[in-house]
């Protein structure tokens, strides 16, 4: 069972278009328990500060507020108070919008998801950014962007902070980000991870059964159950990133597209998409009010802003390292031994060679989704991000 930890953070947030960007920069203090939720701590921001370049303007609101700075004060108003506790998205894909909750800890017996009660909204960060871009022209003045411009992820950083004095924790943070068009669950190592497994909640050295503590039924380990249920996937940067050929992006993974003549044609009776004007002329003076879409007809939209809602968790099935422990595995026939962390001894000293025959088992480091209080309080980490719009040339 987790015990109470504080984990203190940082978070780094960045735009950029052809040349200079933005960023949000703070430090988060949060008490974590997987299993606990009376312990909670107020999270707080210090030294954040967020700049654009001339061309690409930032906001914490989506019509107002538009600017080339936004200092720490704004942000720590914006957000609020929010506390920290590990929680879990249960069975997801890496392209899914996220859950209508999260999941906070699981309760004796309570096996199944639908009996773990919802987390708190204060248990993760957050906050959605408004993205405008603009042009200038010979006169100084600001110009809707008529041609299309795409925005992608193309940068990500999950990592150990280096001033961190405790075990990495890194591995556990999630980084989901919405759009319009685009939902992506990032991870520091894009793996897939059990969201489920067999716990001992109530401290009694065994793994839980649907048999009660007080049963008088001798107890079998093989009786023992599963918490929760299914997998959850998460991207790489490699697994959005777009790619690059002659100064211009290009990719499937991209949150929107500024423009401000775009044509649309609609599928007879298709409803109209909720949050966007919809225009009859090229020169964006006739706004249709209708319901429904007239097959075959051109409408035209205008975009200007991009809102991407980024959402930063502790997922609380994820295995990290059990300091001081190692544990018996068989790599599959091929394994290069040499490349990973096996060893010959129990006592994680002898390293390994050589490839693995899929026979001989070899020792490795220990990981559990049960995190040691004294390896992982006050660890610190890091997170940034950067946006990046195609170029105009």
């Amino acid at each position: 069972m987790k015990k109470s930890m504080k984990i203190s953070k940082k978070l780094i947030v960045s735009a950029l278009s052809t040349g200079m960007g933005v960023s949000l920069v703070g430090a988060i203090t949060g008490t974590v328990a997987w299993y606990q939720y009376s312990t909670r701590s107020t999270v707080s921001f210090v030294g954040t500060s967020v700049g654009a370049s001339e061309n690409l303007l930032v906001s914490l609101n989506a019509n107002s507020g538009f600017k080339n700075d936004l200092n720490h004060t704004e942000i720590a108003t914006a957000l609020g108070d929010t506390t920290l506790a590990p929680i879990t998205t249960g069975n997801i894909a890496k392209g899914d919008a996220l859950p209508a909750n999260f999941k906070a800890q699981p309760i004796y017996q309570k096996f199944d998801y639908s009996e773990w009660i919802n987390a708190d909204a204060s248990s993760y960060v957050q906050f959605t950014v408004y993205l405008r871009l603009n042009k200038m022209n010979n006169q100084g003045q600001e110009v809707p962007v008529e041609d299309e411009r795409t925005v992608y992820l193309t940068g990500l950083v999950i990592q150990d902070d280096a001033n961190n004095t405790k075990s990495d924790i890194s591995d556990a943070i999630r980084v989901h980000l919405h759009s319009e068009r685009e939902d992506m669950l990032l991870s520091k190592k894009g793996e897939t991870i059990n969201v489920h497994g067999k716990l001992d909640l109530n401290r009694d050295t065994k793994l839980d059964t649907d048999q009660p503590a007080y049963s008088f039924i001798d107890y079998d380990p093989n009786d023992a159950i599963d918490y929760g249920a299914g997998t959850q996937e998460a991207y790489k940067l490699d697994g959005v990133k777009p790619t690059e050929t002659d100064g211009q992006l290009s990719g499937s993974h991209y949150f929107g597209t500024f423009n401000s003549a775009q044509l649309v044609v609609f599928e007879e009776n298709q409803d109209f998409e909720n949050g966007v004007d919809y225009y009859e002329d090229a020169l964006m003076e006739n706004e249709t009010a209708d319901e429904h879409a007239v097959a075959g007809k051109n409408y035209y939209i205008h975009r200007e802003v991009i809102a991407v809602t980024v959402t930063i968790w502790l997922e609380g099935w994820q295995e990290l390292l059990v300091e001081g422990e190692s544990k018996s595995v068989t790599p599959a026939n091929g394994t290069n031994l040499g490349e990973g962390d096996y060893y010959t001894d129990v006592a994680l000293t002898e390293h390994a060679t050589g490839a693995a025959d899929g026979i001989a088992s070899y020792y490795t480091h220990k990981y559990d989704s049960m995190w040691d209080v004294s390896d992982y309080i006050d660890s610190m980490f890091d997170v940034g991000l950067m946006f990046e719009v195609n170029a105009n040339i």
